[in-house]
């Protein structure tokens, strides 16, 4: 299956240039895999995975299809729900250790304890002058450094992957005669037992008002392993393309507290739950939470809805003018080939475009916006995109929910907009099939230009002649098998000489 997929992303770059025989072959492939027996028997299942070269090759075609259409229209709505989503999650207290916020969409992310926190008016020195920034104190050293470089860069307009990473400065606190330094762990950590609490804001009873300066850590090493000058200015360090997720922690420091550079656990805002288990695969802390921490999540669901709905409507409906020619292009081709083949059933049809588009682009570029966007993903925000994304994925389906108290809370959550987002998706269908067919010329004319992109098609070439090299007796048996002959005489022309000039050695 990683070779079918490797293969069918390779044609697509070396290809690129020519996306009108790239929608040809799209178009061929699929037909051809609607043929088969297993899609015949079970029709319902056209799509729905990728482990063929037809449904990678849709998955790649729509990707350069809908470039400019993201850019566009559905980038900054996506763009907008993850800023709020961050600046939402950065309101609260959020545990650095264990992953866990006060305000959450999920239940494995919701800080169940009370927290007493309190926020602080600071201020950054800068070229220029001072910038205002909040700070709560119950922030540590690592929070407030990403808050103040977040706040510092945002400001400047520098794309994340430009930023000087974080983890190479220093925080200083200004005083009237000294600066001090400021860290997540040094010798005035509180040792209770075998915990360590990791230090912040309130540990070093930083005061409303109070100044902070970035310099550069004489401790630190950049990413191409130099030391940083330590008399360097902030604003003058080289650009590193890479910046610092909120919520990681201290390199010394374990994220699972389970313990330390000195033998001790770590601990941020609470210690780890007992009866909480965690896997070890992502650090995710699976918990049941009681209905009275559901006032929580609906405060945070109350604050980014406007945002989730914004999104939504740049997706699923036809109100930012017409729809992307290629999709009007894939619906009508999927509507003719049920024809074809005698498919009447008007929710297999449905459950084709659900898999064809929406379940196969669109949730995978909101779950994952660092994708297309230059942003950092770390796993609080992972988390409410993949509520987001999976009440769009309920929006889709046909089957009506059964909600009740054991439904998952990001169920119950969202039940009320699923009357809304249903209806609107099977709208948005019948909108586009409703629209009078796109012709070629429209179609071509609206594929991306790829003069700018940076794809390297020679290097495309080799590996596809590595391939066709690996795989040429079964090439060559399914030319014969479909009265190929001239095509088997060309292929086994072409494998002499890559044999031959290209790959001497048998690369593999």
């Amino acid at each position: 299956m990683k070779d079918r997929c490797n293969v069918a992303s390779l044609l697509m770059v070396a290809l690129c240039g020519r996306l009108d025989y790239v929608t040809y072959i799209m178009t061929r492939l699929l037909c051809n895999l609607m043929k088969r027996p297993q899609i015949k028997t079970s029709p319902h299942l056209f799509l729905r995975r990728t482990e063929s070269v037809a449904e990678k090759f849709l998955s790649n075609w729509l990707t350069f299809c809908l470039y400019d259409y993201v850019k566009q229209v559905a980038g900054k709505p996506l763009f907008m729900l993850y800023r709020a989503i961050k600046a939402t999650i950065e309101t609260g207290p959020v545990d650095m250790v264990n992953y866990q916020a006060r305000y959450a969409l999920s239940e494995d992310r919701l800080l169940r304890e009370r927290i007493d926190f309190k926020t602080l008016n600071v201020f950054l020195q800068v070229e220029g002058g001072q910038m205002p920034v909040k700070l709560l104190d119950c922030d540590t050293i690592t929070q407030a450094k990403s808050k103040l470089h977040d706040t510092w860069y945002n400001y400047k307009g520098t794309p994340v992957s430009q930023r000087v990473a974080v983890d190479s400065l220093e925080l200083r606190l200004v005083g009237p005669h000294d600066q001090v330094c400021l860290r997540d762990e040094d010798e005035s950590n509180v040792i209770e037992g075998e915990w360590k609490r990791i230090n912040t804001i309130r540990h070093y009873k930083v005061a409303e008002g109070a100044i902070f300066a970035f310099v550069a850590d004489s401790t630190s090493t950049n990413r191409f392993g130099h030391l940083m000058d330590s008399n360097s200015n902030f604003n003058s360090n080289p650009k590193l393309n890479r910046s610092f997720d909120m919520t990681t922690s201290n390199p010394k420091l374990n994220r699972r507290g389970s313990g330390s550079s000195c033998g001790y656990r770590s601990w941020h805002l609470t210690k780890n739950n007992a009866n909480s288990t965690i896997d070890s695969a992502d650090n995710t802390t699976f918990v049941h939470v009681p209905e009275i921490y559901l006032t929580r999540l609906l405060t945070t669901k109350g604050t980014l809805q406007q945002f989730v709905n914004d999104l939504f409507v740049s997706v699923f409906s036809l109100s930012n003018g017409d729809v992307p020619p290629a999709i009007k292009f894939l619906f009508d081709l999927l509507d003719r080939q049920a024809a074809e083949n005698g498919i009447t059933d008007p929710d297999i049809i449905h459950t084709w475009k659900n898999n064809s588009i929406p379940l196969r682009y669109w949730i995978n570029i909101i779950k994952n916006p660092e994708m297309i966007l230059d942003v950092e993903k770390h796993p609080l925000i992972d988390s409410i995109l993949s509520v987001v994304s999976q009440t769009y994925m309920d929006s889709c389906s046909l089957s009506n929910h059964a909600f009740s108290t054991d439904s998952p809370s990001s169920k119950l959550l969202y039940a009320k907009e699923l009357q809304d987002y249903k209806p609107a998706v099977r709208k948005f269908y019948s909108d586009i099939q409703a629209l009078p067919p796109v012709t070629d010329e429209k179609l071509y004319s609206s594929l991306p230009s790829t003069e700018n992109m940076q794809l390297h098609r020679d290097a495309a070439l080799y590996d596809l002649a590595v391939y066709a090299n690996n795989y040429c007796y079964q090439i060559d048996e399914a030319l014969q098998r479909n009265n190929c002959d001239e095509l088997s005489k060309k292929f086994a022309t072409v494998i002499s000489y890559l044999q031959l000039y290209l790959i001497p050695n048998g690369t593999t």
